[in-house]
Order: structure tokens, then C-alpha cells, then sequence
């Protein structure tokens, strides 16, 4: 089953939301987050919906997938999509990603759509031994000098296996209405490349 893009992101009843990513974008992470049937799997930053529903088809009817958001609004629209859909192993929640979901934790995969400060240590607690974290973290704190990093927790400690170009919005304790400034507020629009080399660090908080 093809999941239809513009019915999350250009809803009839909702209208088109400014919360989306670029698409290809959105297939690159997800191909590097290596998802199965059957996986349980942690997304960051709800959106459209569109990402929850491209994870809820890797998985299967025998997965399972929790997308947080912020934003109440969007998480509302994102249920009521995917309920029309008959998506009924996917399930939204108001909830602060960088404190990830630990009601439905261990994850075998997490993935985010925002940028957290740094890698969240609650992320790493919450993967299961051996998965995977696919995340944009910041490598220097100007403007758009962000990452993609593939991250594998091995012995709960997190290994970088990857690095990509790119990244999204900034991960903060409130919804963004004001989708007009510039820098890393921007999500793919006005993306520029991002330098390839990466150095992470994580702490204990």
C-alpha cells in the first residue's frame, strides 16, 4: 500500500501544513534507519503525520510506532488521519521528544525531525541494545551547521556509524507559530549543505 503524501500534508478538511520536510529527505532517514515488521519504533516531531505513516508500514500490522509532537494541533490532525486510514498501530502523543515515550520504551529504532541541543541521553536509555537512533544534532552553534547522524547504542552507550547533510527545525519546550524566521528555524526550503564531518558529545542529564 502506498501511503498518499498530500493527504497528510495538504488535508482537505485541515488544509496544507508548514510542519513537513522535504520527502526524499524524509525516505533517506528512513532507509537508514533500517526498519523491519514487527519493530517497535519511537519518532520525534509528528508534522503532517507522513513520516508516522511511512513507519507504520515498515513495521507492519505486528509493529508498533509512537510519534510525539508539541504541538497538540498537529498531533490531533495526525490521529485523525491515520484513524481514517485504518491505521490502528501507530498512535500520536503531546509529549516533549528530547524526553522520548518510556511508557512504550525499549525501541529497537528512534528517529527525529527536530534538533535537540545535543543527543539526548533519555534517547539511548530508551533504544533497545543494538538499535538504532537516526537524529540531526547541531556540530556548531551558528546557524544551519547541523548534521544526520546514525547512531547505534551498544551496552546503552551511543557509537556514530554515519553521518549525512542535513537537519531540521530546533527542538524546543513550545510550539514555533512563527514559521518566518530565518536560519535553523527553516526545515528544507532554505537548506544549504552541511559540512561532513561530525563531533558528538552526550551527557549525563
Amino acid at each position: 500500500m502506498t501511503v498518499p503524501e498530500r493527504h497528510y500534508t495538504h488535508h482537505d478538511g485541515r488544509g496544507a501544513t508548514p510542519h513537513r520536510s522535504n520527502p526524499a529527505v524524509i525516505h533517506r532517514e528512513l532507509t537508514s534507519l533500517d526498519v523491519h515488521a514487527g519493530m517497535n519504533v519511537a519518532e520525534s516531531g509528528t508534522g503532517s503525520g507522513y513520516s508516522g505513516a511511512l513507519l507504520a508500514q515498515l513495521v507492519g500490522p505486528t509493529g508498533h510506532v509512537t510519534s510525539l509532537d508539541i504541538d497538540a494541533y498537529l498531533v490531533r490532525w495526525a490521529n485523525l488521519i491515520h484513524h481514517e486510514r485504518g491505521l490502528d498501530h501507530i498512535r500520536c502523543h503531546v509529549a516533549d521528544g528530547t524526553a522520548g515515550f518510556p511508557e512504550r520504551a525499549p525501541y529497537d529504532r528512534m528517529v527525529a525531525w527536530c534538533t535537540p541541543p545535543l543527543l539526548p541521553k533519555a534517547w539511548v536509555d530508551q533504544v533497545a541494545d543494538g538499535g538504532l537512533i537516526v537524529a540531526p544534532l547541531p556540530i556548531a552553534t551558528v546557524p544551519d551547521m547541523t548534521v544526520v547522524a546514525k547512531i547505534r547504542v551498544s551496552g546503552a552507550e551511543p557509537v556514530v556509524k554515519a553521518v549525512f547533510t542535513g537537519g531540521y527545525i530546533e527542538a524546543t519546550g513550545s510550539p514555533k507559530d512563527n514559521l518566518d524566521l530565518p536560519g535553523r528555524w527553516v526545515d528544507w526550503e532554505n537548506r544549504t549543505p552541511a559540512p561532513s564531518w561530525i563531533s558528538i558529545a552526550w551527557r549525563e542529564t
